[in-house]
């Protein structure tokens, strides 16, 4: 079989039809206890090449399984257990290393540990996080320490072993944000041959000092339900003789906040936020957007897509939020300010998630005041184009109000310039819950409580990652996105939802290709005059005797098509290439090796 050269342009894509808690235990803070565990672990086998090895976790931290030869190989495949990727942890960065205590009851050889989403740009494509080996000395309970020194993100896809260690190259050394966030943890069997049988007991930070020494949330874990579970660490929870829980204080902030726009068709509204001398400043312009003639959105927000994870308070025993802010103009000059919470999506919302609560009606002007929103005044029902409330929370409509979920971990929070054109000027002092029975109250909040929200959305309302690829399709944890915080796209009167429109693209579009067995396989984007162009040049593997693949992906947000039925592409070729294929998705059938997402047959006619 010949190596073959492909070049495809496409122009749009659309559719048709349409945290662990930080625990201080001297210098130590507490990651995972598997005696009431608080993450969500999930085991993987090895899919190479028709791997055979097998293995389980179960909740209680115990890992058991065989790493196989892989017969294509001829060598050790592997097996692991991961949490899953983006949950909150605590910030380990002024931590020395990791301490897992653990006992194993065989003598195997080829336990890793890994954490984080780096990974250097010539990496493998499934390959992220930083990864150091496991010493376990016997079969009693051993506590081994593991010096964040130990771990590099420099290590063979195909062994895990490193390849430039940290001592080596200082480069591929664990940096500071990857231990604010650590964003997953994986213990492995890797790189031997063996049976695994190991007891994990919990997994601590030590040598910690500096801020986690502050005063921590104290929870039940075995209360959490749910895969997202409610993880809060290093919160300032704070009462008064008036009931109230610290959310945020600006003159010593613990969330990061950033300015948002919108990105939708063309939208021009700016926006900043400066956080100095105690006040939180968010100040910018809504404008029209041009294509949809009506007005954008400017937001302040913290915990955003995309963004560092925030800590919230548990207030599910609170009525209400109290913020203290003004404006610097009067309330009649820009009357679409806004206050939204949380990451609930009703069913079929599209882009809105979230609770949000009605445009103000009052903003003090000259000194700072105090504005309350009750819970019971937020709704998850709401307008992605205005920002309207559609349907407010009531004992009708319980479904809509803010659940005890969202309530114990808000993860995000904004302020909305929104569905009026004009400027916004907001002084922000700071934040709080109101109403509040008790910090350790079980109590429900005054707002109708609606039911849980699903474990996992409907694939089609969030794809997650799109791919035109060859061969077979890529999922890439580690690929830095433009953030698309959509509002409704149109739908114009043909029935169709905008996915990306390549002459102002919304998401980042990158390469990747054939990592396997010395592929060779090259590939490249480049977007401009309103085209992507998809070029590069399939070839034989050569271990394999057979074609490799390159594909051109995006991992991004993306908009609700559950609605319709199916995807046009405007695009044309300027080869007669046989292998085209579309993806997009991340779900992964049980042993289905590399394969994730959904994929349609080879293109059998393609423009050009």
């Amino acid at each position: 079989m010949n190596n073959t050269k492909i070049i495809l342009l496409l122009l749009l894509f659309s559719t048709l039809d349409g945290v662990a808690t930080a625990t201080k235990n001297d210098d130590k803070i507490l990651l995972e206890d598997f005696s009431s565990s608080s993450h969500v672990w999930k085991e993987l086998n090895d899919p190479v090449m028709g791997g055979q090895s097998t293995g389980s976790f179960s909740k209680k931290g115990r890992f058991v399984g065989h790493v196989a030869i892989v017969p294509s190989l001829q060598a050790p495949g592997f097996i692991k257990a991961e949490t899953s990727a983006g949950e909150t942890w605590p910030d380990v960065s002024s931590c020395t290393g990791l301490e897992w205590n653990v006992s194993s009851h065989t003598e195997y050889s080829g336990f890793r540990v890994s954490f984080g989403k780096n990974r250097p740009p010539d990496a493998f494509p499934f390959t992220y996080g930083y990864k150091a080996n496991l010493k376990i000395p016997s079969e009693e309970e051993e506590a081994v320490r593991m010096p964040f020194t130990d771990f590099t993100d420099k290590w063979d896809a195909a062994t895990g072993d490193a390849v430039v260690t940290c001592q080596e190259d200082a480069q591929y050394c664990p940096d500071e944000e990857t231990l604010r966030d650590l964003f997953s943890i994986a213990i492995w069997g890797e790189g031997s041959e063996g049976n695994v049988d190991l007891d994990i007991h919990s997994i601590q930070a030590y040598g910690c000092s500096g801020n986690n020494d502050e005063t921590t949330t104290d929870y039940n874990a075995n209360e959490q339900e749910e895969e997202d579970s409610i993880r809060i660490s290093s919160v300032k929870e704070e009462t008064s003789s008036n009931n109230e829980i610290l959310i945020e204080d600006f003159a010593n902030p613990t969330n990061e906040w950033k300015a948002l726009n919108d990105p939708v068709m063309g939208g021009q509204s700016t926006s900043s936020v400066a956080i100095e001398n105690g006040v939180a400043e968010f100040r910018g312009r809504v404008e029209i957007v041009p294509f949809l003639q009506a007005p954008g959105f400017v937001t302040m927000v913290t915990g955003g897509y995309r963004s560092k994870s925030a800590i919230f308070p548990d207030v599910s025993s609170c009525n209400g939020i109290k913020v203290i802010l003004r404006s610097t103009k009067s309330v009649e000059d820009y009357t679409g300010y806004r206050i939204s919470f949380g990451r609930h999506r009703v069913p079929g919302g599209r882009f809105a998630t979230g609770y949000k609560a009605p445009a103000w009606t009052d903003v003090p002007t000259t000194d700072f005041g105090e504005l309350v929103f009750p819970f019971d005044t937020f709704s998850a029902k709401w307008d992605d184009a205005s920002g309207s409330i559609t349907v407010p929370c009531s004992s009708q409509n319980p479904q809509y109000c803010p659940d005890k979920k969202n309530l114990q971990n808000m993860k995000t929070m904004s302020f909305w310039g929104e569905g009026v054109a004009g400027d916004v000027a907001l002084q922000i002092k700071s934040i709080h819950a109101v109403g509040c029975t008790s910090i350790k109250s079980s109590s429900s909040t005054t707002a109708a409580t609606a039911p849980e929200e699903e474990e996992t959305e409907e694939l089609l309302k969030d794809m997650q990652t799109t791919t035109s690829s060859k061969y077979f399709a890529t999922t890439l944890p580690a690929i830095a996105t433009t953030t698309a915080e959509y509002k409704v796209k149109n739908s114009n009167t043909n029935d169709e939802i905008i996915i990306e429109d390549f002459s102002t693209p919304l998401h980042q579009w990158i390469t990747k290709n054939d990592p396997v067995m010395g592929g060779k396989s090259t590939s490249s984007v480049t977007i401009q005059d309103g085209i992507a162009e998809f070029e590069g040049l399939v070839r034989i593997v050569p271990f394999l005797g057979a074609p490799g693949f390159v594909t051109m992906v995006t991992e991004a947000k993306f908009p609700d098509v559950s609605s319709c039925r199916a995807l046009k592409l405007v695009l044309r070729s300027r080869t007669a290439y046989a292998g085209y294929r579309i993806s997009f998705g991340r779900v992964h059938l049980p042993n289905g090796h590399h394969a994730s997402g959904y994929k349609a047959p080879a293109w059998t006619h393609v423009p050009n």
